[in-house]
C-alpha cells in the first residue's frame, strides 16, 4: 500500500464523481444522446426510466409493451446505442442509484430496492463493477450537510 496524506483518497473520489456527472448524458449513461434513435429505442428508453424500480422488468416485459418482438428490439437497441437492453437497464438503475445514495439519508439496502434490486449483494457488486467503489464507499465521500437547531439562547439542540 502507498502511503497517503490526509484528505487524497477523498479528493480523488470527488474528481473522478466530478467527472462523471459532467459525462452524465440523456438518462445518465455516458456519451448516449436521444437524437438519432428509432422510435422504438426511444421508446424502450422511456419505458425503462419509468419502470427501472420494477425488479421483474425484462427484455420481454418491454419489447411486449412496445407491440414488438424481443429479438427485434433488442437487435435495433444494440445497433442504434451499442447498449444491451440490460445493460442499459443496469447502467440507468446505478445512476439512479447514486443520485439516492448522494442524499445519505437512506440505507444501502433501501436504495437497492428503491431502483429495483431484491438482492442487496448483487447490488452492491453490480454498483462496484459500474463504478468502481461499493455503494457505501461512495456514500461516504458524500458531503454530509448537518443542521443545527438553536434554541433562544444560542445553544446547539
Amino acid at each position: 500500500m502507498k502511503p497517503f496524506h490526509d484528505g487524497e483518497l477523498e479528493q480523488a473520489v470527488r474528481n473522478l464523481q466530478s467527472r462523471m456527472q459532467q459525462k452524465e448524458a440523456v438518462h445518465g449513461i455516458p456519451g448516449l444522446k436521444k437524437g438519432d434513435k428509432s422510435k422504438y429505442v426511444l421508446e424502450a428508453m422511456d419505458y425503462i426510466g419509468a419502470h427501472y424500480n420494477d425488479p421483474g422488468i425484462t427484455v420481454g416485459s418491454i419489447a411486449q409493451s412496445l407491440g414488438i418482438s424481443e429479438g427485434h428490439l433488442s437487435h435495433m437497441f444494440k445497433k442504434e446505442t451499442d447498449y444491451t437492453l440490460l445493460s442499459y437497464l443496469t447502467r440507468y438503475r446505478i445512476h439512479k442509484s447514486m443520485e439516492l445514495l448522494r442524499d445519505c439519508r437512506l440505507k444501502v439496502y433501501e436504495v437497492a430496492e428503491q431502483v429495483g434490486y431484491r438482492d442487496v449483494t448483487y447490488f452492491s457488486a453490480t454498483f462496484k463493477k459500474v463504478v468502481g467503489i461499493s455503494p457505501s464507499e461512495y456514500q461516504d465521500t458524500c458531503p454530509r450537510t448537518k443542521e443545527y437547531i438553536e434554541d433562544d439562547t444560542g445553544n446547539l439542540l
